[in-house]
């Protein structure tokens, strides 16, 4: 499946940063509600205390 998780650690990759640790992010519904997971093709929000800017692509956490 292609979620975002709130139990999986997520990272941002962006065409002026190689990698940006989010960590475990919260995440949100469209309604602004707790969820699990984000779904592909699901409108949904993360929330996560780093500085993220528009067009950077989030994905599971690459295993050092």
């Amino acid at each position: 499946k292609y979620q975002i998780s709130s139990k999986r650690e997520i990272e941002a990759i962006g065409p002026d940063v190689l990698s940006v640790s989010l960590g475990c992010v919260e995440t949100l519904n469209k309604d602004f509600e707790n969820v699990e997971h984000i779904d592909h093709c699901m409108k949904g929000y993360i929330k996560t205390d780093k500085q993220l800017k528009s067009g950077y692509i989030l994905r599971e956490k690459i295993r050092d």
